[in-house]
């Protein structure tokens, strides 16, 4: 199991978001939280970091919260999780935290690939969840190579899509 670099575990003051795509062979999900403004974006889990939590934490909650997937972890002696160990999907860093500019703010991201198989990714489709301060989610599984002409996909996250794929 791959090992995530130190600023996974460490534990920040506000303004960091921890930012997941869930991605089989020729699937991927996203979400679209129809309680947030018009229009309503397809778009990756993401979750905003309470003060000193550790990445690993919100990104485990936000997989579970957002997209219904609750992941196998190993928790360190802090309670703290420090590994993903589930068999159906592995958890890789994506790449380097940066900041990022927006309408809401300055604040870094940290991006993150949940490899996993296209049945899973069919399995959190067609979902309606809830998820923190009211929030209603729904997800959907594209084909990956849709992405492109998807026209309501999050003008940010399709960037970052982009830039992984260089």
């Amino acid at each position: 199991m791959r090992q995530f670099k130190h600023s996974t575990s460490k534990h920040y003051n506000g303004g960091h978001v921890a930012v997941a795509v869930i991605v089989g062979r020729t699937k991927i999900l996203l979400i679209k939280e129809t309680t947030k403004p018009t229009p309503h974006f397809w778009k990756f889990i993401s979750e905003t970091l309470e003060p000193d939590e550790p990445v690993l934490n919100a990104l485990w909650g936000g997989l579970k919260e957002e997209a219904g997937l609750d992941l196998k972890v190993r928790h360190g002696p802090s309670g703290d999780v420090v590994e993903f160990v589930d068999e159906r999907a592995r958890v890789v860093e994506l790449c380097e935290p940066h900041l990022v500019y927006s309408r809401g703010g300055t604040h870094t991201r940290h991006f993150f690939g949940v490899e996993t198989t296209d049945e899973v990714v069919m399995s959190l489709s067609s979902q309606k969840l809830v998820g923190g301060y009211n929030e209603e989610i729904e997800t959907q599984a594209f084909n990956i190579a849709e992405l492109d002409s998807l026209p309501l996909f999050h003008p940010h996250h399709r960037e970052l899509l982009r830039s992984i794929k260089k």
